[in-house]
């Protein structure tokens, strides 16, 4: 697995759907797996989040949940060994790329209301509208949106009879063989022999996960595939021409990272740790050679600029590492520091 990161967050909390707890009502009951976490324990903030079933979050969750990737359920707790349904995947997989304010979009773009009165427009046209999403998969659901974008947008064709199963648990193979496609790499797949091959030598080239297999996936290997396909370039179509034999043809470009995307922009640079600040806040100062190495255009307004952490963090120390800086807002904020 990559390198783990070590989540700092800023005062504009970038999760709104987890449910937080603090550390002294929770539980430290750990799951029977692990993640590479050995640089969380070594530079802990000291306010971290935590699930009633996790008083302490290993780094790769941490980053998900506050990039709103992944969220706790009702009840607190975060249920890492749970297995993900086939309805909840597409949720998670949606949020890779958007945040909360598409999400609002998602499920009002294709709500109950909007497909009702759809249907209300046909019968008065006098044709009768034919639903083109899956057979079992009721507009009133929770995760109708979700599943409908992944239809429209060919990350999966459901099953052969017309069904997607949204209550069934989705495998590993499965759920990467969709999450590859969410990111552009459909047309990788065909070409190295389709499902579930192609899914897995494309895993291989990605990284996305350790020896993927055919059974239920749980939150835990979600949280490895989504968390290294924050590193992960993106695959859009840049154009199309007509080839020799006269069919069309599309030209591919690798766009820019999961992260990026998000609007997150990984830096490189050098943490001022609170053992060298009297004040014990921390500082980051931004590599200048790698920012004018940079491709990307709005890096450059990173250029020249220190960023302090919101809030006091005793426990990091100075070091080399990079850091995702968020670029939404109108201000820059560091969302996590990876140590390098």
């Amino acid at each position: 697995m990559k390198k783990a990161i070590t989540a700092v967050i800023t005062a504009a909390a970038m999760f709104s759907t987890a449910a937080a707890f603090a550390a002294e009502d929770t539980e430290n009951n750990v799951p029977e797996y692990e993640f590479n976490s050995e640089l969380c324990k070594q530079h802990t903030p000291v306010e971290m989040m935590s699930f009633k079933d996790m008083a302490e979050l290993p780094c790769e969750v941490d980053v998900l949940v506050r990039l709103g990737i992944i969220a706790g359920y009702d009840d607190g707790e975060l249920k890492l060994d749970r297995e993900i349904t086939r309805g909840e995947a597409a949720k998670m997989l949606y949020y890779i790329l958007y945040d909360e304010e598409s999400g609002s979009w998602v499920e009002d773009t294709y709500s109950e209301e909007k497909f009702e009165q759809k249907e209300q427009d046909y019968l008065n046209a006098g044709t009768e509208y034919e639903y083109d999403g899956f057979s079992d998969v009721d507009w009133s659901s929770w995760y109708h949106p979700y599943v409908y974008y992944m239809k429209l947008n060919n990350v999966t064709d459901g099953y052969e009879d017309g069904t997607f199963r949204p209550e069934n648990s989705i495998t590993e193979i499965e759920l990467l063989a969709m999450l590859e496609r969410m990111i552009g790499y459909s047309y990788m797949i065909e070409a190295e022999g389709g499902y579930p091959d192609g899914v897995t030598v494309i895993n291989e080239r990605l990284g996305l996960i350790d020896e993927p297999e055919n059974v239920p996936a749980t939150r835990a290997r979600a949280v490895e595939m989504f968390y290294n396909a924050l590193d992960v370039y993106i695959v859009m179509i840049d154009g199309m021409s007509f080839n020799e034999n006269g069919m069309i043809e599309s030209h591919y470009v690798m766009y820019e990272t999961v992260s990026e995307y998000r609007g997150y922009i990984k830096v490189h640079g050098t943490l001022k740790g609170s053992d060298q600040m009297e004040d014990k806040t921390i500082v980051f100062v931004p590599d200048e050679d790698f920012l004018k190495g940079n491709i990307f255009t709005n890096i450059k307004l990173i250029s020249g600029k220190e960023y302090i952490f919101a809030k006091k963090y005793s426990d990091m120390t100075a070091g080399e590492a990079s850091v995702y800086i968020n670029t939404k807002g109108d201000y820059f904020t560091i969302a996590a520091a990876e140590y390098d």
